[in-house]
């Protein structure tokens, strides 16, 4: 209309915010016009909360809605922050709970004469298992007329062949929402607004939670995993720690990692230490009388293995000794074996170099489950295609096509340029398509500093999306269980 200066229709121009922070807790709030806001906090999880506290402040200066683009380790994400603290998730619809059911009116509820049967005779009843309860039938007195049954007896249901069960019951409970988001900037704003507002769990969080459920499923025993690449320097050890932290956390202990290598293996020096503590395999094998009776207990194993602390899970190193780096052979694995299998629920199994070594033999063939893990490298990959083949060989068929195959990416080095980037790229494709076809699941984890180096791994020092992957490795690992 001429003379108006702005549309009824016209879109409002919100104010774009980058809120980023860092898994050290550091930050910066990002305001078009203004200087930034520092975060400067303790953990990631309380900078998001400062971060979205300041963009708030903004909201209510404005008196308009802002958006702000979200960055931190886990991703990114698209927010509009209104004053008085209402905040919408850019992009995601709220989900519809289930439709209301309306109560049954009084009207509804016709109630048919009770109708009672005899007890069942010494023949039983028709239809129902010996010992099932049944309606009494009718009585002397009842004030039901004898036409009144007749006419309840000819439009009574048929007697069912089995009757409905307590699990039965269970199972008709309505399945329960998504609760209010933990994680990520959707936690930060719940515990921001102090619970006004409560967005629901991002896709992640959905997910993280899946792979949780499935990693604490129950087994009808104890199981084995055997993590095995004969290529040295493949990261075995690194994915066996990591495994073994995350199913530990998740299932609360009853797990073991345990060193087989037939040569000076790395998982006791990458674990945590007790100098007080330095008994290997060698010595449980040497005092494995101690073990022979009923009597024996979890804690007499506590000389031998390598508590780590709240990531719930113990270590059994291999000897450091080189006169006594044969002790363990195919026999030796087996009684081992054995007797660890009565005190864990899990025994995951880092193996050596030599795929003809006897111990690496007898390990394979007490797997329930088989982890390949591999690095971006030609000659890491092919040793892992080659084991595979020769496993197929000498009939593990069912072992490799219910294999878990583990891609640990590595840190990207200067230099090499974009041709290195696709020739990296073009590799993990390869990897996909050969081993995703070959075993069951192909799963990639991203690199992380605190898994490099050769120091001993700190669980909780690795980044929240380096967890979430060993989470989901985790995860695949148990579905194959």
């Amino acid at each position: 209309m001429p003379g108006s200066s702005a549309s009824p229709l016209a879109v409002p121009t919100w104010p774009r915010i980058t809120a980023t922070v860092r898994a050290d807790g550091t930050g910066e709030v990002a305001l078009p016009g203004r200087p930034d806001r520092r975060v400067e906090e303790p953990d990631l999880a309380t900078a998001r909360t400062t971060a979205l506290a300041h963009v708030q402040d903004v909201a209510e200066e404005l008196s308009r809605p802002v958006r702000v683009t979200t960055v931190d380790p886990e991703g990114s994400w698209q927010l509009i922050v209104h004053p008085g603290g209402r905040v919408e998730e850019v992009g995601l619809e709220p989900q519809p709970g289930p439709p209301a059911q309306p109560a049954p009116s009084v009207q509804d509820r016709t109630e048919a004469p009770t109708l009672r049967l005899a007890p069942p005779a010494a023949s039983g009843v028709p239809g129902l298992t010996p010992g099932t309860p049944v309606p009494p039938g009718p009585q002397l007195g009842d004030p039901v007329s004898q036409g009144q049954a007749h006419l309840a007896a000819a439009h009574a249901d048929p007697l069912p062949d089995t009757l409905p069960t307590h699990r039965d019951w269970q199972a008709t409970q309505p399945r329960r929402r998504p609760e209010h988001a933990e994680q990520g900037w959707q936690g930060a704003l719940r515990r921001a607004t102090g619970g006004l507002v409560k967005p629901s769990p991002s896709g992640g969080e959905l997910a993280w939670r899946r792979h949780v459920q499935t990693v604490q499923r129950s087994y009808d025993g104890p199981r084995t995993v055997v993590v095995a690449n004969p290529k040295g320097g493949a990261p075995k050890t690194t994915s066996v720690l990591a495994l073994a932290a995350t199913l530990g956390q998740h299932r609360g202990g009853g797990v073991l990692a345990w060193d087989v290598n037939e040569n000076r293996g790395t998982l006791g020096l990458r674990a945590m230490t007790n100098p007080e503590q330095t008994n290997t395999a060698v010595e449980l094998l040497r005092d494995l009388d101690r073990f022979t009776g009923p009597a024996a207990r979890l804690g007499d194993l506590d000389n031998y293995v390598r508590p780590q602390g709240d990531q719930h899970f113990d270590v059994l190193a291999s000897t450091e000794d080189p006169a006594r780096r044969d002790a363990i052979g195919a026999e030796e694995y087996r009684q081992l074996h054995r007797l660890l299998s009565r005190f864990y629920r899990l025994v995951i199994v880092d193996t050596g170099n030599s795929s003809i070594a006897p111990c690496w033999e007898a390990a394979v063939a007490s797997a329930d489950q088989l982890v390949v893990p591999m690095s971006l490298g030609e000659d890491t990959v092919d040793h892992a295609a080659f084991m595979l083949e020769q496993l197929l060989a000498q009939g593990h068929t069912e072992l490799v096509r219910n294999a878990t195959t583990v891609l640990v990416r590595a840190e990207t080095t200067a230099g090499g340029g974009p041709g290195r980037a696709r020739a990296q790229r073009d590799l993990a494709r390869r990897v996909h398509a050969h081993f995703g076809t070959l075993t069951r699941t192909v799963v990639e984890v991203p690199p992380d500093p605190a898994l490099a180096g050769g120091r001993p791994i700190d669980y909780q020092a690795l980044t929240p999306r380096t967890r979430a992957a060993w989470l989901q490795v985790a995860a695949e690992v148990s579905r194959g269980l």
